[in-house]
C-alpha cells in the first residue's frame, strides 16, 4: 500500500493528531481492523509474548488474498519494525504459527486536500521568509560571479613574468646535456664491448698451442696404456670370483633354494666383485635363476 504523504509543520490540520493502536493475536487467531474514516493505519511494531518452540508467520489479507510479511522464531528473531501503511478498507491479520503476537502502531490522519494546502503553505513560507528572499537575492552569489579576482587571473602580472622568467632556461641546458649523455653512452658501450672481443681473440690464440699439444700427447698415453691394462688385469679378482662363486655353491647345497634378497644378505660379496645378478648370469652352468629365486642347477 502506498505510504501517506509526509506533511510538512505548516500543513497539519487542527484538532486531528496520530492516535496509538494495538492488538493481541493469538495461535491461529484471524483479526479484521477497522481503520477509522480519513485515516490510515502504520504497522510498526510486532513481537512474540511468551515466546515458544516453532516459527510463526504473519500474514495480512486484503481484497482476499492473504501475504505473509513477517516469520518470528524464538531465541531467533522474537520482536521486528516494520514501516507498512494499510488504507481504510480495513486489513486482515492472521497469525499462522503456535505463538501469541502483540502488533502495535498508530492511525495517522489524511487529508483530502493535502496538496493545495501544501502548495498554499509552500507559498505562505515563501512569502514570509526572509531567509528564502534573501537566499533568492543573495549578493554574495552575485559578486562570485563578478568576482574581480577571476578577472585578475588572465592580467596577473605574476603569470607574466612566469612566462618569460629565465629560470627555465637551466632546465632546457640540463636536459640537453641528458641526452648529449645518454647518445654518448652507447659508443662507450661499444669501446667497451670491442676491446673485450680482443681480449678473448687474444687468450684464444695463446691457448691454442697448449690445446695442440694435449691432442698431440692423448694418442701416446692411449698407445702405453695397453702395457698398463696388462699389468692391472683381472687376474688378481677372478680368485675372489671364484671364490664368491664356491661361497654361493655351498650355501646353496646346505640350504636349498633361496630367495635372491635372503641369498645376499647370508652370503657376503667380497669388495671389487661384480654385482650378484652379473655373477649368477656368468655362471649359468652351475645356478638357474627363475625371477627372483636362485638354485643349483641339476
Amino acid at each position: 500500500f502506498p505510504a501517506p504523504r509526509r506533511r510538512c509543520a505548516a500543513c497539519v490540520v487542527p484538532n486531528r493528531a496520530m492516535s496509538f493502536w494495538g492488538i493481541a493475536l493469538k495461535a491461529g487467531q484471524k483479526q479484521q481492523v477497522e481503520v477509522p474514516e480519513a485515516n490510515v493505519l502504520h504497522l510498526s511494531q510486532v513481537c512474540l509474548h511468551e515466546p515458544k518452540s516453532g516459527k510463526t508467520y504473519l500474514q495480512v489479507g486484503v481484497d482476499g488474498t492473504n501475504y505473509t510479511f513477517c516469520c518470528l522464531e524464538k531465541d531467533k528473531i522474537e520482536h521486528q519494525s516494520l514501516d507498512l501503511f494499510f488504507g481504510p478498507k480495513g486489513p486482515t491479520f492472521v497469525n499462522k504459527g503456535s505463538n501469541e503476537v502483540h502488533m502495535s502502531g498508530y492511525f495517522e490522519p489524511v487529508d483530502d486536500d493535502g496538496e493545495d494546502s501544501e502548495e498554499e503553505a509552500g507559498k505562505a513560507g515563501v512569502k514570509a521568509s526572509p531567509k528564502a528572499v534573501a537566499a533568492k537575492a543573495s549578493p554574495k552569489v552575485e559578486t562570485k560571479k563578478a568576482s574581480p579576482k577571476v578577472e585578475a587571473k588572465p592580467a596577473s602580472p605574476k603569470a607574466e613574468v612566469k612566462k618569460a622568467s629565465p629560470k627555465v632556461e637551466p632546465k632546457k641546458e640540463s636536459e640537453e646535456l641528458e641526452k648529449s649523455e645518454e647518445e654518448a653512452a652507447p659508443a662507450a658501450k661499444k669501446k667497451a664491448a670491442l676491446a673485450e672481443l680482443a681480449k678473448r681473440k687474444a687468450a684464444e690464440q695463446t691457448s691454442a698451442p697448449t690445446k695442440k699439444a694435449k691432442t698431440e700427447a692423448a694418442p701416446k698415453a692411449a698407445a702405453a696404456s695397453p702395457k698398463a691394462a696388462t699389468a692391472a688385469s683381472p687376474e688378481a679378482g677372478s680368485s675372489k670370483d671364484a671364490e664368491y662363486v664356491q661361497q654361493l655353491v655351498t650355501y646353496l647345497k646346505a640350504n636349498g633354494k633361496q630367495k635372491m634378497s635372503d641369498l645376499g644378505t647370508k652370503v657376503k660379496r667380497p669388495p671389487g666383485v661384480p654385482k650378484m645378478r652379473n655373477v649368477l648370469d656368468a655362471h649359468k652352468d652351475k645356478f638357474v635363476v627363475t625371477g627372483d629365486t636362485v638354485d643349483l642347477k641339476k
